[in-house]
């Protein structure tokens, strides 16, 4: 718990740096992080909003946490361990969801999709977070849609496939990816929403 404030001209250099459930780390004026390691784990928060520079490079990002942006970029490799982290949840689940529908019953691969989760939620933060994983945004939340269900978290499957949606465009419009959100929004609004 606590805050620890980067600030001025400060720099991280190459320090691992945790922050925990209820713990913020915040980078302002030209603080810098050069290769530090973010670890971010859920319930904590990075924020690097408040930076007078364009944005702050880093060596990596983990953890089920949540980052900040605002206007800013982050770089170095943290973007691209986040993006193939992203793709990598969409594989598995993707697999995972083919091999099970072509065996009768509950497959084996629930357990390994459940085991996702905190994976699942963490790559679909990010990939709304900024613009680089802007490609990934359908695809990833479609694959996420079924773990929603298969899990019983229909709100949050609910919200995660209507921010899809609104990022539909001409390549993704009228693809498997907007049918299974579309199913699963409407799965989602038939158990969470009251009829009246």
């Amino acid at each position: 718990m606590g805050t620890l404030r980067f600030a001025n001209s400060a720099g991280a250099g190459d320090a691992i740096i945790t922050t925990n459930a209820s713990g913020r780390t915040l980078f302002t004026d030209t603080s810098s992080d050069g290769t530090a390691q973010l670890v971010t784990n859920a319930g904590g928060t990075v924020d690097i909003s408040g930076l007078t520079s364009s944005g702050l490079s880093v060596g990596s990002i983990a953890g089920a946490g949540n980052y900040v942006f605002g206007a800013k970029n982050l770089t170095g490799e943290a973007p691209d361990t986040a993006g193939r982290h992203a793709g990598y949840v969409q594989q598995v689940l993707e697999t995972t969801m083919a091999a099970d529908a072509s065996g009768p019953g509950q497959g084996p691969g629930a357990q390994e999709r459940a085991s996702l989760l905190a994976d699942a939620r963490a790559a679909l933060t990010w990939v709304y977070a900024n613009d680089v994983g802007a490609d990934l945004r359908v695809p990833l939340a479609g694959a996420c849609a079924r773990l929603f269900v298969e899990l019983n978290l229909l709100n949050e499957g609910r919200i995660w496939c209507s921010r899809a949606l609104a990022a539909l465009d001409d390549r993704n419009s009228g693809t498997a990816w907007e049918l299974e959100l579309q199913s699963t929004l409407g799965h989602a609004f038939m158990f969470t929403e009251r009829n009246s």
